[in-house]
């Protein structure tokens, strides 16, 4: 028996892959210290847990959960728009409570788009946007984040053919992987460009709650007129500490929240309800709590510890004003592959090479704050130990050291795909213009 071809065409999921050597390397004795994935190594508040403990203790919690949430849960949203964004909802038709941010921002596009339909995806990019276009059979568009023009994406500069099919458009602020935020006469553009080309504009707002030096990040819904078209994305995972319990909502355009719930109610059970009732304690009474603030302090001394490192070592490392990550360039042009593989090796830090968020993340590697403060200073020590010379001629091309070799999976097989230019498989199907790469390799 055969999985499809759809499914057997796709390259590993790079967190996936990463996590398995790093499982290899630890059952042989060996020592990693994990700074490549965002998995928040604060506890949970113990309030939230005695919220969800004392849900689940009820005999109603146990049944099948309504598919749009709880209305506690979309109430709580809407106050908590009302309050941290100055933002009006309707929690019957603008609140969709999902299982987890990344399952809706994969769904989305199905919901909203057909064969052959453009969708618009920033190169860099959280992998779940471009995955979710190519299972719906949608042409992939990337739009080029660079660091001078600050990872924004230039929409002005969408080839106006592009622009008028186009169903959807991903964007992601602060970013993942990049750290970048925007501003609010971006997401205005953005807004206009949706409105102006009939698309539904999808925002990711998965790191909304980071912020360091005064930053707060606003919503695009804040802009007037974008509940229209936008639909944005949040999850409790980041901000309060609880990835594994999977809840996040998606709010704004009315039609884009019922396509998605129809949609929701073929692939899906809801939520359990005690998760949803532990989330609204979270929007109600954590989010007040002053957790924010600390967890915020937190990685703001780590991010000044590690860029400060960084950059004492040779690397052009920039100090975001929001998120748990630090993206900078491998030195001396190294391909993010290599170099990420060589660290593994030679000193046990393991790092997300740029290419697991898409071709524009070559030669860039992604590191994670979200580990504890003990492994940050201890990954310092061991780059230290290294020493910035070692860490620049590092990574021939070829076997890592420690016996690690990654290589790049080609799309499709290796065949060769032109940047921008879609590849149609012998059935016509389209497939992305350069699907996520990931890395594979052997012990």
């Amino acid at each position: 028996m055969f999985a499809s071809r759809r499914v057997s065409e796709l390259p590993p999921y790079v967190f996936a892959d990463l996590d398995a050597r790093i499982s290899e390397i630890r059952a042989r004795g060996g020592t990693v210290l994990d700074l490549g994935r965002a998995d928040p190594d604060h506890e949970a508040p113990p309030e939230l847990v005695r919220a969800l403990c004392t849900a689940a203790s009820a005999p109603s919690a146990h049944h099948y959960p309504p598919f749009g949430g709880l209305d506690e849960l979309r109430r709580a949203v809407v106050a908590w728009y009302q309050d941290r964004h100055g933002v009006r909802l309707d929690p019957d038709g603008e609140v969709l409570v999902l299982a987890g941010s990344k399952e809706g921002l994969f769904h989305v596009s199905l919901a909203m788009c057909d064969p052959g339909d453009v969708a618009l995806v920033p190169d860099p990019c959280f992998p779940a946007y471009r995955m979710g276009a190519y299972f719906a059979g949608a042409e992939v568009v990337s739009l080029p984040l660079r660091p001078e023009w600050g990872y924004l994406p230039s929409l002005t500069a969408v080839p106006e053919d592009l622009a008028r099919r186009a169903r959807i458009l991903f964007l992601n602020y602060p970013n993942n992987p990049t750290g970048a935020v925007a501003t609010a006469s971006f997401f205005a553009e953005a807004v206009a460009f949706a409105r102006r080309h009939d698309l539904l504009l999808c925002h990711d707002l998965a790191y909304g709650e980071s912020g360091y030096d005064g930053y707060r990040a606003p919503s695009v819904l804040q802009v007037e007129g974008a509940r229209d078209v936008a639909l944005e994305f949040i999850t409790w995972s980041k901000a309060f500490c609880i990835p594994g319990w999977r809840l996040g909502a998606a709010v704004g355009c009315r039609q884009a929240v019922a396509a998605l719930r129809d949609l929701e109610t073929q692939v899906g059970g809801g939520v359990f309800a005690a998760v949803q009732m532990a989330g609204a304690a979270a929007l109600e009474d954590v989010a007040r709590s002053g957790f924010l603030t600390a967890m915020n302090e937190t990685y703001r001394v780590r991010r000044d510890r590690m860029t400060a490192a960084l950059r004492e070592l040779g690397f052009a490392a920039p100090r975001p004003r929001a998120t748990p990550f630090l993206w900078f360039p491998c030195p001396d042009g190294r391909t993010a592959a290599t170099y990420a593989a060589w660290l593994l090796g030679r000193c046990g830090v393991a790092l997300a090479p740029g290419t697991g968020f898409g071709a524009g993340g070559e030669g860039y590697l992604r590191l994670s704050l979200t580990a504890s403060t003990a492994d940050v200073e201890e990954t310092i020590t061991r780059l230290r130990k290294v020493g910035p010379e070692a860490l620049r001629r590092a990574a021939p091309e070829g076997p890592a050291a420690g016996g690690v070799e990654w290589r790049r999976l080609p799309p499709g097989g290796g065949a060769k795909v032109r940047p921008g230019v879609p590849r149609r498989r012998p059935h016509g199907a389209i497939q992305p213009d350069h699907p996520p790469d990931a890395l594979i390799g052997s012990l």
